[in-house]
């Protein structure tokens, strides 16, 4: 053979540090895992995209997507998340008061509630007049006002559950006025309540 032999010894603190990047790595967490963005932490969490209009105006980017764990009636959904998607910042903190957070978050802003009717991956849930088991039921709502507004029409089918983690779904629904379409991925908030 040409040329000089392989060292181990001169190989192994090589070896050593490579292998200490390679287990950092594996342990490294995304900001998905860092419990001050998420819901739970009291952060805003969750994200979500969101096209069409409310009414007359179009919807503003979401800037928290949150699963409250705390429904007025959890039967109302067969066991189902109750999921709030909010067109401004609103943490897991902002949700768990006691009084209706409706009335607390800013005046105006966009809230779109879904209330999905499974936990199921991949089953379309049609938007009905209420919710119930294999259903769901969105709405449409402003901070500081009554002026709740239901979907008449589509669906709501969620990609991933994760029970006390994380809801992943996608959403195309038509109101009386207007329609959302979109995706969302919105983070468990224990001590959230139903709006």
């Amino acid at each position: 053979m040409s040329g000089s032999p392989i060292h181990v010894r001169r190989l192994a603190p090589l070896l050593s540090t490579v292998a200490i990047a390679i287990l950092a790595a594996a342990c490294t967490k995304t900001p998905n895992d860092n419990t001050s963005l998420n819901g739970s932490a009291g952060g805003t969490g969750g994200t979500a995209s969101l096209t069409g209009m409310y009414v007359t105006e179009a919807i503003n980017p979401v800037m928290s997507a949150i699963w409250v764990g705390i429904p007025g009636d959890p039967k109302e959904s067969a066991g189902g998340p109750f999921i709030y998607l909010f067109g401004g910042v609103v943490t897991c903190n902002d949700l768990s008061k006691a009084d209706k957070w409706g009335d607390t978050i800013p005046a105006n802003m966009q809230v779109l509630e879904i209330i999905a009717g499974s936990t199921t991956a991949g089953v379309a849930l049609p938007a009905q007049s209420s919710a119930g088991a294999n259903v769901s039921e969105v709405n449409i709502i402003h901070g500081g006002k009554s002026d709740e507004q239901r979907a008449t029409s589509g669906n709501v089918t969620l990609t991933s559950y994760v029970k006390d983690v994380s809801v992943d779904g996608t959403i195309d629904v038509q109101f009386p006025l207007g329609s959302a379409k979109g995706t969302f991925h919105a983070v468990w908030c224990p001590g959230g309540h139903e709006h």
